[in-house]
C-alpha cells in the first residue's frame, strides 16, 4: 500500500496540472497517458483513469497503471513468417515499443520516430527502411497509439511468385493441347473442354480440389484423366512441403509453428462455436537434457530427445504432440485421449519411471516431467490459460 497523493498543492481546475486527474475531471471522460515512470515504484507503465460520480456530483478519479512490460509481452508474441515483427507508436510519430529499438532510448525520453509514410491514413502502407522494402498493416488502439505489423516484401512474395509461375507454365501448356484438340474436334469436344478449361481457371485461382466431370474414353477423357493427375500430385506436393515446414527434423513430431497455428485455431472454436470444445494439454519437460549433452555429446542428446519423444507419442497415441523448445513437448488430448486423461498420465508416469530405472545407457533412459491442465469454459478466456496452468503443474 502507498500513501494517497496529496493533489492539495494543484490547481485541479487546471487541466495542464496533474492529468491524469484534472482532465477526467474537465472531460467527464476516461483518458489514456503515455507511458511514464510512477512516482512509487519507479516502473514504467501506460495508466487509464476514470472519472466517478455520485449522480451528477463529481467525487474523484479511479485508475489502473499498467506495466510496460506487459505490452512489450503482447507486442513480442506477434510474429509472422521469418524476419515479421510488431511495434508500437503514438500518434505523433514517435516509437512507444519496437522489439529492434534499445528500451533506454524510449524510456529516456529520446524516442525515435517511425520511417516516412507510416502515418498515412491507409491501413496498408508500403516503406524502405535500412534499405530493406516493407509491408505493413496498423490498426489504432482505444488508447490512442498505432499497432504495426511489418513483414519483408521478399517474404511475402517469394511463395506466391512461384506458385503463379508454375500455375501459369501449366496453364500456357493446357491452353496449347487445348487449341490443337479445338481445331480438329470443335464441335464434339466442346462442352468436356469447357469443362476442363474450368478446373484450369480453378487450379489457377488455388483450388486443388476441384475435378472436371468428363471421363470419356476420347482424347479429351485422357487429357482430363492427366490434368487430374497432374493436380493431385502438385497437391500432393504442396501438402509434403507443408509437412517439412511443420514438423520438427529430429523427432518427427510437429513443430513449435505447428503448435502455435493449431492453437489458433482451437482459439477459435472457443470464441466463435456455441459448443466449447472439451480438451485438455499437456506439457513434457526433458530432464537432464544438459547433462546428457555435456556428459556425452549433443548426438546422444539427440537420442535422448528421440527416446522421449517416442515415449510421449506411444502414450498419447491420438493426440497431436508438438516439441515447443529444446527439451519442451507439448499435447492437445481430445476425444479418447481425453476421456481417459488421468489414466493415460498415470501409464505415462509408470513408463517414464521404468525407462529411468532400467539398465539401458543414460541417453536411452529419458526422465521426463509432465503437467496436465483440462479447459474449463467458466475460468479459463484462451487456450494459453489452460497451458500456463499446465506448464506450472509440470
Amino acid at each position: 500500500e502507498h500513501a494517497a497523493t496529496d493533489i492539495t498543492q494543484y490547481d485541479t481546475n487546471d487541466q495542464s496540472q496533474l492529468v491524469w486527474f484534472t482532465v477526467p475531471k474537465a472531460t467527464g471522460k476516461p483518458i489514456w497517458q503515455p507511458p511514464y515512470f510512477t512516482d512509487n515504484l519507479d516502473v514504467y507503465v501506460l495508466s487509464y483513469n476514470v472519472p466517478i460520480y455520485q449522480g451528477d456530483r463529481f467525487v474523484g478519479v479511479i485508475g489502473i497503471e499498467l506495466d510496460y512490460k506487459t505490452l512489450v509481452e503482447q507486442v513480442d508474441n506477434i510474429t509472422l513468417y521469418n524476419n515479421g515483427y510488431a511495434f508500437i507508436n503514438d500518434d505523433e510519430g514517435n516509437i512507444i515499443y519496437h522489439p529492434h529499438v534499445d528500451m533506454e532510448d524510449i524510456t529516456s525520453g529520446r524516442q525515435p520516430k517511425v520511417p516516412d509514410g507510416m502515418l498515412s491514413d491507409s491501413s496498408y502502407i508500403k516503406y524502405s527502411y535500412d534499405g530493406v522494402e516493407k509491408q505493413a498493416v496498423w490498426l489504432k488502439l482505444n488508447n490512442g497509439m498505432r499497432l504495426n505489423v511489418a513483414v519483408p516484401s521478399s517474404e511475402i512474395n517469394t511463395g506466391w511468385h512461384r506458385l503463379v509461375n508454375e500455375i501459369v507454365i501449366l496453364s500456357v501448356i493446357l491452353l496449347l493441347i487445348f487449341v490443337f484438340i479445338s481445331v480438329r474436334f470443335a464441335e464434339r469436344i466442346s462442352k468436356p473442354l469447357k469443362k476442363l478449361t474450368l478446373a484450369a481457371e480453378q487450379v489457377n485461382m488455388g483450388n486443388y480440389d476441384f475435378r472436371p466431370e468428363y471421363d470419356g474414353d476420347d482424347e479429351v477423357g485422357i487429357l482430363t484423366r492427366t490434368f487430374a493427375q497432374l493436380v493431385s500430385y502438385l497437391k500432393a506436393q504442396i501438402s509434403d512441403l507443408k509437412s517439412l515446414a511443420y514438423a520438427d527434423p529430429l523427432t518427427s513430431v510437429r513443430n513449435k509453428g505447428a503448435f502455435g497455428i493449431y492453437i489458433r485455431e482451437l482459439q477459435g472454436k472457443i470464441n466463435y462455436s456455441d459448443e466449447k470444445p472439451a480438451f485438455a494439454a499437456c506439457m513434457f519437460d526433458c530432464n537432464d537434457l544438459k547433462l546428457i549433452n555435456d556428459k556425452y555429446g549433443h548426438d546422444k542428446g539427440d537420442i535422448y530427445l528421440q527416446r522421449a519423444s517416442a515415449l510421449i507419442c506411444g502414450i498419447f497415441q491420438n493426440s497431436p504432440v508438438f516439441r515447443v523448445g529444446g527439451d519442451e513437448f507439448a499435447a492437445i488430448l481430445q476425444r479418447d485421449d481425453y476421456n481417459n486423461r488421468e489414466a493415460l498420465v498415470r501409464v505415462f508416469e509408470e513408463r517414464s519411471k521404468e525407462l529411468f530405472a532400467s539398465d539401458a545407457n543414460k541417453w536411452e533412459q529419458p526422465s521426463v516431467a509432465i503437467g496436465m491442465a483440462e479447459y474449463d469454459p467458466e475460468t479459463d478466456k484462451t487456450v494459453n490459460d489452460v497451458i500456463r496452468r499446465a506448464d506450472k503443474l509440470m
